[in-house]
């Protein structure tokens, strides 16, 4: 019988299959999730650099940190209570409330979908929401975990 580093053939075509099975599934959704948290530290440092600029600009004694929240949260909340500028009527401030929350499940769950029903539903939103973009998928064989595709970084009007 031939080794291959101590195994049997069979043992090793095995194991290798199985680890290139999980290669190709991992990488693209470690890349997803990669992209996601990045965008939306991005997009938290804007808001939050942009209601600091405004602020500033028009003599404003108190800052973003100043208000209750956290991230763009309290970044909109300064905007709207201090600057008057309501950054929530914007047709765009859900789908960045959508990149939060699917921000929140991969950093603070995996993206899995957790086990409170609160969890869950804001998974199942999401999906709802963008069929196109999002689907639950049984990607270590026992959890389901939320998959995307790039089709979520296109704009939607």
């Amino acid at each position: 019988m031939l080794k291959r580093g101590g195994w049997e053939r069979g043992e090793y075509a095995f194991e290798s299959s199985i680890l290139d099975q999980k290669f190709h599934a991992w990488i693209p959704t470690f890349a997803a999730y990669a992209a996601t948290i990045l965008l939306h530290s991005i997009v938290e440092v804007q808001l939050f650099a942009f209601a600091e600029h405004i602020g500033k600009k028009r003599g404003s004694k108190l800052r973003v940190k100043d208000m209750a929240g956290r991230g763009v949260e309290q970044s909109a909340i300064y905007l709207e209570r201090v600057l008057l500028i309501d950054v929530k009527t914007d047709r765009a401030w859900g789908r960045l409330s959508d990149l939060q929350s699917l921000r929140n499940i991969i950093v603070h769950r995996g993206g899995k979908r957790g086990e409170s029903y609160e969890h869950q539903k804001a998974v199942d939103e999401l999906v709802r929401k963008y069929p196109e973009a999002l689907e639950l998928r049984k990607a270590d064989g026992f959890h389901e975990q939320i998959c995307m595709s790039m089709d979520l970084s296109r704009p939607h009007v």
